[in-house]
């Protein structure tokens, strides 16, 4: 019986009723001890998929996922999450439990987010337990369950007095009030675990009062919640040495099977005890038949404490005997004797040097956490681990025992991490500035501060903080002069690095270059780096580069052949190439593609980077929907953090998406200026390939009156150094809007005129990257002045009806309308233009799968290329038909290819 848990049983079961129509996630998160695994088990019910974790599985990549994989029919392909939602997919209505999820593997919590996210429309109930302390699955949960859409997350406290007494009334058989009740409270916390352990010992009390006598006696004699222990205590010191072995044995590993109790007996050379047996001492549970545990890890700790360090180091040596692999060798580490260390020590460094030359940083840094209990010197290797892995929230079990080492590269490098995983970078970069990277030999101390760099650099190019910059340039040449006298393939690692941090500080970081002038250093770079053995990522990672400073200088041409010919398969590197293929794409009026660009990009960053970075992600995300006018998806993701300041490179794309909202919606207003001008004011335009927005700027300060400050505006554009026929546009647009506001007419058509020249050859000039959105600003304007006039020039009805088509393309339909409304009134019919109009009906995600309907995919190759289920493809697919009123793919693919631009 469960008690004291309506409210949440309630919510649950609603839960249940509703997943069979869209996925749910039921996430029930609290303290040890609150009660979490009863709740879940008691509202999924029997007949679910259960997945039981334990502290080991944290130590097996992909472990988690593999099983629930398995436990649906399916294998584990090489997209661990595709291969689950296919699994998921074929198995129909599904409700699955994962207990403890915080001891999840980071890829399988990373995998089982990306499912999460994308089977929205899969009748799946997931629920999953675990401590207040989220890791990258429950931290990305928090996110998806904000809304409630996509279910609830249930935060579990301890039972109030009234609970407590249903509770008491339910085991013990008799009302329990007044004093003892206030007593049992003050004993147990209201914790259903104490409450159980306490219940479990009132057989064994023989009180003459009888239960409630024995209750009074039990609590009055072990209060402050030290039942567990006071239970251990007697389960043990009662027990016959068979029972006391196997309940320390038990303590020691996450579960074993009857089997392995017996041989963990026979080790110690003690005879068999039976299931019953243990489980009659009220700290065992068994999670399947065979298997045993203790019921919990607050009872796990109690029955350790109680064992004296001569019983649990001959169980630890027993279970080295009993189990194998990784999991024998730890408990040979906790079993060790001193005269035994140096050998172990020996073998351990054998099998760490192994795992790191196999490229395994997860074995590695397990056999480097055992190996450190032994010795302090393998903390340069759990270090090396854990930054080649690029998790550094592992360092956060290790911070006292770095914090109490004595100066060293490796102690600074750690304390740096520390510093980054807070968020905190400048006191990051800080701690390497006092490192002199000429004098370390050590090759593993030389790569941790390589990638430490790396790390820190990373973040510091997010925040656009170039005064880090200074630390890393000795850092850079060292790794240079240390590759070449290296080891081969320590060599290579070096050169990469040396090449990655290179980037980041010359490229990203330094702002006294301006684009144009890194652009040579970096391609003889990269050009210098062909040919070479084993070069290929690092000449990849260096085009991409490329590309992002093209793109940053507005070679927007060159940008794109770049930025398309490399692979960025570094996440932050991916990143940034993403942006600036998302901004060209969008300026080029190819809003689908920027838009499936962006929405990959926000499933990239999602899964495999942290929430500081989640914000320029949403904000691309939202770019094209909110140009479009789809306020809902628009405050699903900008709403999830506006910025009072626009400082990082998220805040810059976040104003960019809701300045071109504005442009879109309501045209170039006066209150376009408090949005655009921000980035300008903090010099960000570089980095997301703002500069022709200085023409919004200028235009919508002179709406609002502020004639002065659209001149500096104006001159902002002579000052930002960007490609020359594109600046010449920028300032022709700027002066004729300057002149219309001063009345010049004619020096205004001449300006649009001259305008209108340069964007065209910028346009011809750049053909995967012309500014044609900007040429519909222009069309608008040189409109508005020609109703001005009464003069229309002979190319501007054709301008007009030009930007009206592209317009309606990309689906900026008020946009498009202003632009008709413009052709009236300067005497001539508006274009109804049909093609555009079937697409301008959909929401973006509909049309997205509507072009790929139309390029012949069927759904299950939809669903492969954006990686959704085949029954979410399937429900895009029937919407778009519906709201186009077509009977068919064939009649939508035909209808879609007849009005093509």
């Amino acid at each position: 019986m469960l008690v004291g848990r309506d409210a949440d049983l309630s919510a649950l079961a609603e839960a249940r009723r509703a997943y069979r129509e869209a996925a749910r996630v039921s996430w029930i998160v609290g303290a040890d001890g609150v009660g979490k695994s009863a709740l879940a088990r008691t509202a999924i019910g029997p007949d679910a998929i259960t997945l039981d974790l334990y502290p080991d599985d944290a130590h097996h990549p992909l472990g988690a996922v593999a099983d629930l994989t398995a436990q649906l029919g399916g294998s584990l392909g090489k997209d661990p999450a595709q291969s689950l939602l296919r699994a998921l997919e074929a198995a129909g209505p599904t409700r699955l439990l994962i207990d403890d999820a915080h001891w999840m593997d980071t890829d399988s919590q990373r995998a089982l987010w990306q499912v999460a996210r994308r089977s929205a429309r899969l009748p799946v109930w997931v629920v999953l337990t675990s401590s207040p302390d989220p890791g990258p699955l429950t931290e990305r949960l928090l996110l998806l369950l904000s809304s409630g859409e996509r279910g609830q997350i249930h935060r579990l406290k301890p039972l109030e007095e009234a609970a407590v007494a249903q509770f008491l009334r339910a085991r013990v058989g008799v009302p329990i009030e007044g004093d003892i009740l206030r007593q049992v409270m003050t004993s147990t916390g209201g914790y259903p675990s104490l409450l159980a352990s306490l219940v479990a010992q009132l057989p064994s009390q023989g009180h003459p009062g009888g239960l409630t006598g024995a209750l009074e006696a039990l609590t009055a004699q072990v209060p402050d919640a030290g039942l567990l222990s006071h239970h251990a205590s007697r389960a043990l010191d009662g027990a016959s040495p068979s029972v006391r072995y196997a309940l320390i044995g038990l303590a020691q590993s996450p579960e074993l099977n009857s089997d392995q109790v017996a041989e963990l007996l026979a080790a110690l050379g003690l005879p068999e005890v039976s299931t019953a047996t243990l489980m009659e001492t009220g700290l065992v549970d068994r999670s399947i038949p065979g298997r045993l545990r203790i019921r919990h890890r607050l009872a796990q700790e109690a029955v350790l404490d109680r064992a004296t360090v001569t019983d649990r180091r001959a169980t630890h040596r027993a279970l080295a005997q009993v189990l194998d692999g990784v999991a024998a060798l730890e408990h040979r580490t906790l079993a060790t004797e001193p005269a035994e260390r140096e050998t172990l020590s020996r073998e351990l460094d054998a099998r760490i040097r192994d795992a790191q030359a196999q490229g395994d940083p997860d074995l590695a840094y397990r056999l480097s956490l055992l190996a450190l209990r032994l010795e302090d010197r393998f903390l340069d290797d759990v270090l090396l681990s854990i930054v080649r892995s690029g998790r550094i929230a592992r360092l956060r079990d290790l911070a006292s025992h770095v914090s109490n080492l004595p100066s060293s590269v490796t102690r600074a490098c750690a304390l740096a991490l520390l510093d980054l995983d807070k968020g905190v970078f400048r006191p990051a970069a800080a701690q390497l500035g006092h490192l002199d990277p000429t004098s370390i030999t050590e090759l593993r101390e030389l790569l941790i501060l390589a990638y430490t760099a790396v790390h820190i650099t990373a973040q510091a190019a997010m925040q656009t903080a170039p005064e880090t910059a200074v630390v890393f340039d000795p850092i850079v040449a060292a790794l240079r002069e240390q590759a070449q006298q290296a080891p081969a393939l320590v060599g290579y690692e070096l050169t990469a690095l040396a090449l990655a941090l290179d980037m980041t500080v010359h490229h990203l970081l330094n702002t006294s270059l301006i684009p144009e002038d890194r652009i040579p250093g970096l391609a003889a770079m990269r050009d210098s780096l062909a040919g070479q053995p084993g070069s290929e990522l690092l000449v990849s990672s260096a085009t991409v580069m490329l590309g992002i400073l093209e793109f940053a200088a507005g070679r927007t041409g060159r940008a794109v052949a770049s930025l398309t010919s490399g692979v960025a398969q570094i996440p932050m590197l991916h990143m940034q190439a993403s942006v600036a293929l998302i901004f060209i794409r969008f300026n080029a009026g190819e809003w689908d593609q920027a838009d499936a660009l962006a929405s990959r990009q926000l499933g990239t960053t999602l899964d495999m980077l942290q929430q500081p970075y989640w914000h320029q992600a949403f904000a691309l995300a939202a770019l094209v929907p909110a140009c479009r006018g789809e306020s809902d998806v628009v405050a699903r993701y900008l709403d999830w953090q506006r910025p009072d300041r626009t400082v990082s490179l998220a805040d810059a794309c976040h104003r960019f998406t809701e300045s071109w909202a504005h442009v879109c919606q309501e045209g170039v207003t006066p209150e376009l200026a408090r949005l655009v001008g921000p980035l300008w004011e903090q010099d960000l335009i570089g980095y997301i390939g703002a500069f022709p927005t200085v023409v919004l700027l200028v235009g919508s300060l002179l709406a609002a009156g502020h004639r002065a400050r659209a001149v500096d505006a104006r001159a902002l554009a002579t000052r930002a150094p960007y490609e020359a026929v594109a600046t010449a546009y920028v300032l022709a647009h700027c002066d004729g809007l300057l002149a219309v506001h001063d009345g010049r007419l004619d020096e205004a058509e001449a300006h649009f005129t001259l305008a209108r020249q340069h964007l065209d050859r910028q346009v011809t000039e750049n053909p995967s990257g012309g500014l044609h959105l900007y040429q519909a600003l222009l069309a608008e304007d040189t409109a508005a002045l020609a109703r001005r006039t009464g003069r229309t020039p002979g190319t501007l009805l054709t301008d007009l009806r030009s930007a009206h088509a592209l317009l309606n393309r990309c689906g900026a339909v008020r946009w498009a309308e202003r632009l008709n409304a413009h052709v009236v009134a300067l005497g001539d019919a508006p274009d109804p233009e049909p093609g555009p109009s079937l697409l301008s009906r959909l929401t973006t995600r509909e049309r997205e799968i509507a072009l790929l309907v139309a390029e012949g995919l069927s759904n299950r190759e939809i669903a492969e290329r954006l990686f959704v289920t085949v029954r979410t493809a399937e429900y895009h697919v029937h919407n778009a038909l519906t709201k186009t009123g077509l009977r068919s793919r064939v009649s939508l693919r035909e209808a879609l290819s007849s009005h093509s631009p």
